[in-house]
């Protein structure tokens, strides 16, 4: 019998989503299925904007951050929405 022992995630800090809770329901959907007691690894992934102005690429603080550069408003969220599945160890 095969058991999943880990699942490696990203999750981007403007998902809102709380990994306290993401854990919680987790364990509680995954009783009784080869998942049951997986850990869940969570990298938390930092916000990243574009300016399409002059292309510099910084950190958002906020989903819609002007550019530390020219001050341009005409950015776009590069990184930092993302929850994506990296990897599943099995055993």
């Amino acid at each position: 019998n095969r058991k999943i022992t880990v699942i490696h995630l990203t999750i981007g800090v403007f998902t809102c989503i709380d990994i306290a809770a993401l854990e919680f329901s987790f364990q509680a959907l995954s009783k009784g299925t080869i998942a049951e007691n997986t850990r869940l690894q969570c990298q938390i992934e930092a916000a990243i904007a574009l300016c399409n102005n002059c292309e510099e690429e910084f950190p958002a603080k906020t989903l819609y951050s002007f550019c530390p550069n020219c001050q341009s408003e005409k950015t776009i969220l590069i990184k930092g929405n993302e929850f994506m599945l990296n990897a599943i160890e099995v055993q």
